[in-house]
Formats: structure tokens, sequence, C-alpha cells
């Protein structure tokens, strides 16, 4: 693994839970610089980038969720202007 990928895990444990799967993502310079510095500052970089993603998918999932539903609605009356 080069320097550059960040293996983590998408969810956040609990005590009980054991981290078992991984994901791999690309990092620019910059934002490897930056979790550098949190490292050196004694940050856990693995268990923040768990909680950042954790947090973002509860801030957006509900519109995430809707506008998918509005993207298949939009479709549907594109396949089948008939029924709408």
């Amino acid at each position: 693994m080069g320097h550059n990928d960040c293996v983590c895990e998408i969810n956040v444990p609990t005590k009980m839970e054991k981290l078992t799967e991984t994901y791999r993502f690309r990092v620019s310079k910059t934002q490897l610089d930056t979790l550098d510095k949190l490292r050196d500052l004694n940050v856990d970089v693995s268990q923040f980038i768990r909680l950042a993603i954790k947090e973002k998918i509860n801030r957006d999932y509900k519109k995430i969720k809707t506008e998918k539903k509005e993207l298949s609605l939009v479709k549907l009356k594109e396949l089948y202007p008939n029924i709408f």
C-alpha cells in the first residue's frame, strides 16, 4: 500500500463490535499532510475518519434518499408519460 492510500472502516463500532471490513481510498497531498498533522497531535486518524463519514451520512442521508426517489419518479414519468 502506498503512502497516499488510506485504509479505514466505514462504520463506527461500539465497544463490542470488531472492525472487520476495510475500504481503501486515495487522498490528495494536502489531505495527507493534514492527516499527518492530526496524527502528530495524537489524534486517532482512523477513528477521526470513521466519525467524519458517520456524521456526513447522518447529515445527508435523508436528502440523498429524497433526491433518489425524485429522480426515479422523473425517470418513470419519461418512460410512461400516459400514467402520470
